[in-house]
């Protein structure tokens, strides 16, 4: 599944800019098939869970035959359907609106606490020296 790391930064960017558009609530389509019994699709599931509870916004998960969800804004699932059965899952969802500070500057806590742990290593391989 080589595919899906080169994918996630220009979802990321473009998730992003759809919620400087407006979006409130955020809609998840998936096909979990080629997943078979593996734990692909609850980390899927998770991945899910994560986007809702960064860029608070609840987020509606619809899969053929995978784990349909509501999730809310707060990363907490407010509705599931079971795995590879036919049925509706009806749930009431209010958009957000906040601005995360993920939505506003994206990976840049990640690229600087990455350069901060690096520094702290560099000087304690020197002081250690």
């Amino acid at each position: 599944m080589q595919r899906f790391p080169s994918a996630i930064q220009r979802i990321h960017t473009w998730v992003r800019n759809v919620l400087e558009g407006g979006a409130g609530i955020l809609l998840n389509l998936s096909n979990d098939g080629g997943f078979g019994g593996s734990a692909g699709a609850q980390q899927h599931l998770g991945a899910a869970v994560l986007r809702a509870i960064e860029l608070r916004r609840p987020l509606l998960r619809a899969t053929s035959d995978g784990i349909t969800v509501a999730i809310d804004s707060g990363g907490r699932v407010v509705g599931r359907l079971p795995a590879r059965q036919p049925a509706m899952l009806e749930v009431r969802v209010w958009p957000g609106r906040d601005t995360t500070v993920f939505q506003r500057f994206g990976n840049a806590f990640s690229w600087i606490a990455t350069l901060l742990c690096a520094i702290w290593t560099l000087g304690e391989s020197l002081r250690a020296n």
